[in-house]
This record gives structure tokens, sequence and C-alpha cells, in this order.
């Protein structure tokens, strides 16, 4: 049963590490307008996986604070890939 939750797991950290690679590539294109399309709200969805850390952002100075929203997910994916250990056996 623990191989199962450890296998869920992992598969839990995956699909967050997708999508946190996928709001950064959404977030690239909506800031510099490749296709077409310049949508100026694209980093939401950064905003949104970083939770509680892009609140802290506030505390930079404000030409860093994009960049500490951007990378905020990045805290909680390191933690989420140093909690995901194979369970021990006995």
């Amino acid at each position: 049963m623990a191989l199962l939750g450890y296998w869920l797991f992992r598969l839990v950290v995956a699909g967050f590490g997708a999508l946190y690679a996928a709001a950064l590539i959404w977030n690239a294109v909506g800031l510099t307008g490749w296709f077409g399309a310049a949508t100026p709200l694209s980093g939401v969805y950064l905003l949104v996986l970083g939770l509680p850390w892009t609140l802290g952002a506030a505390f930079f100075p404000e030409h860093l604070q994009p960049l500490v929203a951007a990378l905020a997910p990045g805290i909680t994916f390191g933690i989420l890939l140093a909690l995901c250990r194979p369970p021990v056996r006995d």
C-alpha cells in the first residue's frame, strides 16, 4: 500500500512540474506577444501556482517582483521533490 501512495505522490509532483513548465511558457508567450497574442494577464497562472510564496514578492524591490513571482512555484516544486522519497521497507 505504501508503494501505491509513493507512486501516486510521484504522479502529483510530476503533474505540478508540468503545470509549472506550461505556466512559464504561457507567461513568456503572453509577455512577448509570440504568435500575435500579447496578453498581460498571462502571469496569473504563475501567481496561483506559487501561492503562498508569491505573496513574499512584495518585500523585494519593484523591478525584481515579477521575477520572484515567476520563480515562486519553483520553491513549492523543490519542497515536493525533497519530500518525494521511496518508502522504507522493513
